[in-house]
Formats: C-alpha cells, structure tokens, sequence
C-alpha cells in the first residue's frame, strides 16, 4: 500500500465492512453533499455516526492514510480487501490477497 501514500494530502482510506452498499461493495462517504453527487442520496455510512463530521474525525484519526507513511493490512488469510476514501468516496481500491 505505500505506493498510495506518497502524494501530498492525507487520504481517508477506510477498509469496508459488508453489507456491502453498491454492486461493487463501495457506497457513500462522511460528507452528505458529494453523497448526493455520487450516489444520488445525501445518506452518509454508517461508519460515520450520528454526526459525520465528527465521525469523519474519529475515522481519520484511526485509519486515514498519510503522506510517505505506509498503511499495513493484514494479509494472512486470502480474499479481497475494498477501501475508500470517506471524504471523497469516488478514491477506492481492492486489495486481493491469495
């Protein structure tokens, strides 16, 4: 995963839990306005709380990925990993493990 921490901002990549939101397993961020742009409801995710905003701090304090600081996933059993970005939820990525 360093490859994705080099840029200059901090990235909210969150690993998701099922139920999985969308086909592909990815759904809506902390921020109700892009919620509605991308997803065409305004419904943020569970993971965020009652309050997004704060939620959205809570969830970078414990899993936002930063600038040149490597994010470790644990890779000792096999499957496919699905983060996002809560802030802005169109970042995504899979990481399958075999």
């Amino acid at each position: 995963m360093r490859e994705l921490s080099q840029g200059r901002r901090a990235v909210l990549l969150t690993p998701l839990r099922l139920p999985r939101v969308t086909d592909t397993g990815f759904g809506p961020g902390c921020i109700d306005i892009i919620n509605l742009h991308e997803f065409g409801s305004p419904a943020t995710a569970a993971r965020c709380g009652a309050d997004p905003i704060a939620g959205l701090g809570q969830i970078i304090g414990t899993s936002g990925l930063f600038p040149g600081v490597p994010l470790s996933i644990d890779t000792s059993t096999a499957g496919t990993r699905l983060f996002q970005c809560m802030l802005h939820p169109w970042m995504r990525t899979t990481v399958t493990v075999e």
